[in-house]
């Protein structure tokens, strides 16, 4: 794997493990897209960016994340990992239950 793709991954990890919105939001570009279930297409911008990890993490305060694979296809980036986490605010329209 490119070691600054690599670098950057665990960047946002770590941040999103530390819960540092701010740390997340550094990790992509200006243009980045973002799929996410909270907008019903895709979007870009790093504000889109921004409100989707405002929105997790208003849902999911205590959320850790664990990386089980990464797949890189040119200047595409996926990750599949496992997270755990408190379901404590509303997210896609399922209420939070705090625990």
């Amino acid at each position: 794997m490119n070691s600054s793709v690599e670098e950057t991954v665990q960047k946002v990890v770590d941040a999103i493990n530390r819960h540092d919105l701010e740390a997340c939001v550094a990790c992509y570009s200006p243009d980045a897209e973002l799929q996410d279930p909270g907008f019903p297409d895709p979007v870009h911008g790093i504000e889109h960016v921004r409100e989707g990890f405002t929105y997790w993490f208003s849902a999911f305060p205590d959320v850790h994340v664990q990386v089980v694979r990464t797949i890189i296809q040119g200047p595409e980036v996926a990750l599949e990992w496992l997270a755990e986490a408190s379901h404590a605010g509303e997210y896609v329209g399922v209420q939070g239950h705090g625990q």
